[in-house]
């Protein structure tokens, strides 16, 4: 139910963005394991702080926590990504939320775009793509 991350819960320990300005902090929300790693794997090596949570409702029951971008997979066990993402927008307006999944309809894409996804990334993921999408 909780965070998967490292023991701290956190990414790199002092890593600094471009400018040696504090790092983005990155949430990844998506219940397989080795697409979690991975893309967290991706993104510290980018300097970004990264968490990690294997589910929806972990995400939404997170404290006071704000991140600068989610990447928040549709096809999540316990909820739907489409039903985690507009209470997500609604907690943190700014939010960029980058939906991860394997659908891939121009159906699916329109809905999570409506509900406010920033970018879409479809599995299995090109690092470049999502590397890119993030830094957006």
């Amino acid at each position: 139910n909780a965070s998967a991350g490292s023991s701290g819960g956190s990414g790199s320990a002092g890593s600094a963005g471009p400018g040696g300005s504090s790092s983005k902090r990155v949430a990844i929300v998506e219940d397989d394991p080795l697409t979690r790693r991975l893309v967290r794997l991706w993104l510290e090596a980018e300097g970004y702080d990264v968490d990690e949570f294997t589910g929806g409702r972990a995400i939404l029951d997170r404290k006071s926590e704000a991140y600068d971008v989610i990447c928040l997979d549709l096809g999540l066990e316990d909820v739907s990504g489409l039903t985690v993402l507009p209470h997500l927008r609604a907690a943190q307006p700014d939010l960029a939320v980058v939906v991860i999944t394997a659908e891939n309809s121009v159906e699916t894409a329109v809905s999570a775009m409506r509900a406010g996804a920033f970018d879409y990334v479809t599995k299995p993921l090109a690092e470049a793509r999502l590397r890119a999408a993030v830094a957006r």
